[in-house]
């Protein structure tokens, strides 16, 4: 799933180049292209797995896919990059695309009560938003201010989303 994810992103880079590069010959008019990366975590999804187990934490992460993998266009990638981490890949989406769709996220995540073992218990979600070209131009640069945004999520109180601030990058997110 991680080895697609990061295929596609490259894709989605080299189609962003070469339309660039078209761009700048004059073969075409000039087009916006962007797109966004949605990265998103569970919150305290380790407790999950310390208290129930990793079976039963894989069947929440499958759960879960499921539930986002019903959000998500046909032209949209979602992965499970690895543990409890998933990303969006929005290839032609604003940024108001990517607001809609990580609100949906959340409240998907969050809107009811998963039964585990007889107790009821509520997920949720830290998600971090990133725009190219606004925020990145590679791949790289892209899924780490994602990552970031993410964070800033997570310091906003969690169950929450975020957009990429530069001026609130992980260097201050390890301080604090």
């Amino acid at each position: 799933n991680r080895r697609r994810f990061e295929d596609e992103l490259l894709r989605f880079f080299r189609e962003f180049d070469r339309n660039d590069q078209h761009d700048r010959q004059g073969r075409q008019g000039r087009r916006e292209r962007q797109g966004a990366l949605l990265f998103f975590d569970l919150d305290e999804f380790k407790a999950i797995n310390d208290t129930f187990g990793h079976r039963i934490g894989d069947s929440v992460l499958v759960r879960v896919g499921s539930d986002v993998q019903a959000l998500v266009r046909q032209n949209e990638t979602l992965c499970r990059l690895g543990g409890d981490e998933f990303a969006v890949l929005m290839p032609h989406a604003s940024v108001e695309d990517a607001q809609r769709l990580a609100e949906r996220i959340v409240r998907a995540i969050s809107q009811g009560p998963l039964c585990i073992e007889g107790q009821n218990l509520r997920l949720t979600t830290s998600l971090g938003i990133a725009l190219a070209p606004q925020h990145a131009d590679n791949a790289d640069d892209l899924v780490a201010h994602a990552d970031a945004a993410m964070y800033q999520a997570k310091r906003l109180g969690k169950n929450c989303w975020s957009v990429y601030r530069p001026d609130h990058h992980a260097s201050q997110e390890t301080i604090t």
